[in-house]
């Protein structure tokens, strides 16, 4: 048989062959480095919209919470432990307590309680639960107790402290008096070097923690609006009233001025929680809500007003 010609056939040469890898690897670097960028822009945006959700959680919070400050408790500064109100001055994360009686559990005894455990006979145990916290005062020595709740006797009208918070004064009948009371404590902490804020349910009481409420806070801001005129010796700022009366503002009222109280500015800011593209000097996004300098966030407790129309907040 004769051979198959060949002729005018022939393969990629070599210098084809070095120039589609050349170009093949163009396009794969050019695929490779649109992913990168999308994926790090990608991430970048979930950056910022965790830290603006934890901004927003975080006020949304202490702003509805905080306005229920007081309900169904004495009026500020008749029982010192029960103010509605409270909070310490550190920097750019302050420390604030409030108090609510939101179950207007309350009542008076109907028997002396001398202490030593047991149960404490009140005219009505509506409103209180187990687990809660509650306070018994006696009016006649400005004293009293925080205890949690471990019984109630619905038929027996009464309720019993729990073994790790015994009531070891006497409280008369004809003058003492048991409350709900529910305190929330907000501060700023850091867990792996991210700053959060923290809610510390029932301070008083043995065994609580606080618990992460927003992640990225890493600013929180407190200033006091007192119920009385502006001096510039004194305040740090001053906030007029719809009628035009300026009040003092403090950033760490004394113990005396605390149920002077009647609103509360924030001025909150949150960061992302890892370093993203465009970020600041250190790489974080920031993000800010209220200013002391032009539009904090102004809260009004309710329950802090007493019926006075001048308080009104201005837009």
């Amino acid at each position: 048989m004769g051979s198959r010609r060949t002729d005018g056939q022939s393969g990629a040469t070599l210098l084809e062959v070095l120039i589609g890898v050349l170009l093949a690897s163009a396009v794969a670097l050019a695929v490779g480095g649109g992913l990168v960028f999308v994926t790090r822009t990608w991430y970048g945006n979930q950056a910022r919209l965790e830290a603006q959700q934890n901004l927003r959680i975080a006020v949304e919070r202490v702003v509805r919470e905080l306005r229920l400050a007081g309900a169904c408790l004495p009026r500020a500064g008749e029982i010192p432990a029960l103010l509605p109100v409270q909070g310490t001055d550190a920097g750019e994360r302050d420390v604030l307590v409030f108090r609510t009686n939101q179950s207007c559990a309350a009542s008076a005894l109907r028997a002396t309680y001398g202490g030593g455990g047991g149960p404490i006979q009140l005219e009505r145990v509506e409103g209180f639960a187990v687990g809660m916290q509650a306070y018994i005062w006696n009016p006649r020595t400005r004293s009293g107790e925080f205890f949690r709740v471990a019984a109630v006797d619905v038929v027996g009208q009464s309720v019993t402290p729990g073994a790790d918070t015994p009531v070891p004064g006497r409280y008369p009948a004809s003058e003492s008096s048991v409350m709900g009371v529910e305190v929330q404590r907000y501060e700023v902490g850091e867990r792996r070097g991210v700053p959060e804020l923290r809610l510390h349910l029932d301070p008083d009481l043995p065994g609580g923690v606080p618990e992460p409420l927003a992640r990225g806070i890493e600013r929180f801001n407190l200033r006091y609006v007192l119920q009385r005129p502006y001096a510039a010796v004194e305040c740090v700022a001053g906030y007029t009233l719809g009628g035009g009366e300026t009040l003092c503002v403090k950033d760490q009222p004394s113990e005396l001025e605390w149920p002077l109280v009647r609103l509360v500015q924030l001025e909150v800011w949150a960061r992302s929680t890892r370093p993203v593209p465009g970020g600041g000097g250190d790489g974080f996004y920031r993000i800010q809500q209220g200013d002391f300098s032009r539009t904090p966030v102004v809260v009004r407790p309710r329950n802090l007003l007493h019926g006075d129309p001048r308080w009104e907040e201005r837009p």
